[in-house]
């Protein structure tokens, strides 16, 4: 006799949620909108991002499809933990915390657990820390805020490698190692190693780097020739900080213009900088002031807030534009310069 199922699937009235789901929607927009609100906070200047973060409001069908999949013990909608989701993907693994930190002290918790610890040392998956997170109490005295009490939202983090592996086991639909096929299982593993491998070389890089550029900053003599650390190194001693791009600055660019027009040494760089600093600060509060009368530009307007306008890569550029006039403006026309497509 076959055994009798003791776990048969919950019913739902269906038609009852679709509705509860209609009404709910443009509630969890709002709340979709402010949660992206505050991590575009949270994260500005303080982690490099794979790319922005991505966020949706759950649709009806996937609701749908879940509710058939997977047997949920729950009163409502408001229940269920990712009606609305971000994933946040980073570059580097040693931002992972940082951040998980960050989301723990801003938002009010409700869970937190890594999809890693669900597997043991012969498993392969991907690593992804999730967050079940609801608005804190103070945030709701707000107007705008009012109605978002009681709904959840899931915030994912994980890196790029992990981003790769999650997104391409999801396309394979190799989520855990009995999907696999017995003769591929080989090669699985490999990608999966490869993938942690990435990101624990990354780690290894980073730190090799900080040691270097604390080096640099004892030892740099003025005629070696530069490179890209010890020109930032260079800029950020010879610029106010306030001008600094804190989500990261081009010094690769600019050391190859510095190269291409003979100023290639630090030495050379700070001697340049100090001749015309005055000058290019002055010329960076008059733009901030250009650009604080004009009630219709758009321009930085979080900079020119806070009275600056060039970074440091552009401060530089400056100098070396009063520094070598006639030099300076034939190389930028021919940097610039689009050639005609003949044809």
């Amino acid at each position: 006799m076959a055994k009798r199922n003791t776990r048969a699937k919950r019913s739902y009235d269906v038609v009852q949620l679709d509705a509860e789901y209609n009404s709910l929607r443009p509630v969890l927009a709002q709340l979709e909108k402010e949660i992206d609100h505050q991590l575009a906070q949270l994260l500005h200047r303080s982690v490099a991002l794979a790319f922005p973060v991505q966020h949706r409001v759950k649709d009806w069908s996937s609701i749908a499809a879940k509710l058939q999949r997977v047997r949920l013990s729950m009163k409502d909608l408001r229940d269920l933990q990712d009606l609305v989701g971000f994933r946040i993907v980073l570059q580097f693994r040693r931002d992972v915390e940082r951040v998980c930190s960050l989301i723990e002290r801003t938002f009010k918790l409700v869970n937190r657990y890594d999809t890693i610890t669900r597997l043991r040392e012969d498993q392969f998956g991907y690593s992804s820390v999730h967050f079940v997170v609801e608005l804190p109490a103070e945030w709701l005295a707000v107007p705008t805020m009012a109605g978002l009490a009681d709904l959840r939202a899931e915030i994912q983090v994980r890196t790029t490698a992990q981003h790769i592996w999650a997104e391409a086991s999801q396309t394979l639909q190799y989520k855990n190692e009995r999907a696999v096929p017995q003769e591929l299982k080989r090669s699985i593993y490999r990608v999966s190693a490869l993938l942690e491998t990435v990101d624990l070389e990354f780690e290894r890089v980073l730190s090799d780097r900080d040691s270097y550029k604390a080096e640099v900053a004892q030892t740099t003599l003025p005629e070696e020739p530069l490179n890209v650390e010890t020109l930032q190194q260079v800029l950020d001693s010879s610029w106010p900080s306030g001008n600094k791009d804190q989500n990261g600055e081009d010094y690769a660019d600019l050391l190859t213009d510095l190269n291409a027009l003979g100023v290639a040494t630090p030495g050379a760089v700070r001697q340049m900088i100090s001749k015309w600093r005055d000058s290019v600060l002055s010329k960076d509060a008059a733009r901030v002031a250009e650009e604080r009368k004009n009630p219709n530009s758009l321009t930085r307007l979080e900079r020119v807030g806070d009275g600056v306008f060039f970074t440091h890569v552009g401060l530089t550029r400056s100098a070396l534009e009063m520094e070598l006039p006639q030099h300076y403006k034939e190389y930028s026309s021919k940097k610039w310069s689009i050639p005609l497509v003949k044809g």
